[in-house]
């Protein structure tokens, strides 16, 4: 199978695995909406969010040396050094959550005067924490055998579990315990589900696991760590200064602007693989930046109209999703949605800076970035609430964004395809100019939905015009076609018909 052809079979698992696993986690918040009131909204919020920030400390970064290197070893036939990977990651976790849950037992009483949260609570933060950092882990290891399939499949018997379990005990009168015990359940059945017997067969290779926690995984750590603290640490933060219902409030925006990261996510992670195969050859250069310039025109094609209708059709959206006590929100939308934008950029950046073996730089710049994210938000959270959180959010996020492209820039002399941002831009802000005027003669969800449909025809049709679209394009066209027999001649028409109208390689 071809490069291209290998993203974009990547990206189909991946794209069905985000589209399935974002309306479920969607539902999820929807249904904590709908239910909870703001303060236990933020409790389940804050809780969940610590969880995710404990196996980024307990995973020591494991799961970047893994997907980064079990393509290479793949690559250069070294299935045995690919098993001693495996085996040393899962004992490295098993000691070092323990050592995390121990201690987290031992300091409770201040955690839990610090989160103002009960002992119940942080019990419920350790066993999800654990099993999470378990399933991540292996679900890494799936991703590095490029077994996409699986983790679609996986995450989402893992998501249904937890719908259904929260719901029943919600309805019992668990409150917010409910959405916590249905995301520990879902975690566990993932981590059942990715286990694979094969991993600890004999024939291992021996492997120099000090240069891959020195080279690989502590920059990892650092990296994922940062990353945490700047998204996940957010609410924590938030709750500490202010109080969980504020944190109720801002985690509504963060939740419905999520897409705008999980698209770029979901691109980058079916291009991280390929690029890593890519590196063992130093003369790769000119087609990973071919593959990085692709995949970051495709994610700001998607998101950048996705934030534009967010931010216009916020309150209608926000009493969609939850309930009127969380229209405050709606404020926050400009500044999250387009700081959701520029950090779904810098995932794909960062993540290819990894890729291409430059760890240690993909670190550097997490490190600022946070660092500049909590000079900036605890005076802004301080004076502001969740609004000064929102423009330390974006601030911290452009400043991510400009320092990832020097650094592609020095490496493989990666150039942004300016032409088509601003064909994307040209054609976001005349539709924006249609959305902006029907907004103001709009009420209701319905009618929304029916002007978004509109505008988003308009979007299309002007990027056609303006020549947007390349051969490239052609190839997803291509694989549909293949995985749909019954489509192949329309798509041919389709192909033929449109092909006047596109533009130069990227």
């Amino acid at each position: 199978m071809s490069v291209k052809k290998k993203l974009i079979s990547n990206t189909f698992y991946l794209s069905l695995n985000w589209g399935f696993t974002s309306f479920f986690s969607f539902l999820f918040w929807f249904i904590l909406g709908k239910t909870l009131l703001p303060k236990e909204y933020g409790i389940v919020s804050t809780s969940l969010n610590l969880a995710v920030f404990l196996t980024g400390i307990t995973s020591l970064g494991l799961a970047g040396p893994i997907s980064k290197l079990i393509p290479e070893y793949l690559q250069t036939k070294k299935l045995g050094k690919v098993k001693q990977l495996i085996k040393n990651s899962i004992k490295i976790e098993a000691i070092t959550n323990s050592i995390v849950a121990i201690l987290l037992l031992v300091f409770s009483r201040p955690i839990i005067l610090y989160l103002k949260i009960n002992m119940s609570i942080l019990c419920m933060i350790i066993l999800c924490f654990i099993i999470i950092s378990f399933s991540n882990l292996f679900n890494a290891i799936t991703f590095g055998f490029q077994n996409m399939r699986k983790i679609f499949i996986t995450n989402i018997f893992g998501q249904l579990v937890k719908i259904m379990i929260t719901l029943i005990l919600i309805f019992s009168g668990f409150s917010y315990f409910g959405p916590l015990i249905g995301t520990f359940l879902c975690f566990l059945l993932t981590f059942v589900l990715f286990f694979n017997r094969s991993w600890f067969k004999p024939k291992v290779e021996k492997i120099d696991q000090k240069w891959v926690m020195l080279e690989y995984a502590l920059p990892a750590l650092v990296a994922t760590l940062s990353w945490m603290l700047f998204m996940n640490g957010q609410q924590i933060i938030l709750t500490t200064i202010k109080n969980p219902e504020v944190t109720g409030i801002y985690s509504i925006a963060m939740v419905l602007c999520n897409p705008l990261i999980m698209i770029p996510n979901l691109l980058s992670r079916s291009l991280f693989p390929i690029l890593s195969q890519l590196s063992v050859n130093r003369n790769e250069k000119k087609r990973q930046r071919h593959l990085i310039r692709l995949v970051l025109r495709y994610a700001i094609f998607i998101t950048l109209p996705i934030a534009l209708l967010f931010t216009l059709f916020s309150k209608p959206l926000i009493l969609f999703f939850s309930q009127p006590e969380f229209l405050p929100a709606s404020r926050l939308f400009p500044f999250v949605g387009l700081a959701s934008l520029f950090y779904g950029c810098t995932v794909i950046l960062s993540s290819n800076l990894y890729a291409i073996g430059k760890p240690k730089t993909n670190r550097n710049i997490v490190i600022v970035t946070t660092l500049t994210f909590l000079i900036l938000t605890i005076p802004l959270t301080t004076l502001f609430s969740s609004f000064g959180m929102s423009v330390a959010y974006l601030l911290s996020a452009i400043l991510s964004v400009i320092l990832c492209i020097i650094s592609l820039k020095k490496y493989i002399g990666l150039a942004l395809p300016w032409k088509s941002i601003g064909r994307i831009i040209l054609a976001n802000l005349i539709t924006f100019s249609f959305l902006f005027v029907a907004a103001s003669f709009t009420n209701g969800l319905i009618i929304d939905v029916v002007f978004a449909i509109i505008g988003g025809i308009i979007y299309l049709v002007t990027l056609l015009l303006l020549r947007f679209f390349v051969e490239d394009d052609f190839l997803i066209l291509d694989l549909i076609a293949e995985k749909s027999p019954f489509l192949k001649k329309q798509i041919e028409h389709f192909k033929d018909y449109f092909s006047r109208f596109i533009g130069e390689s990227v």
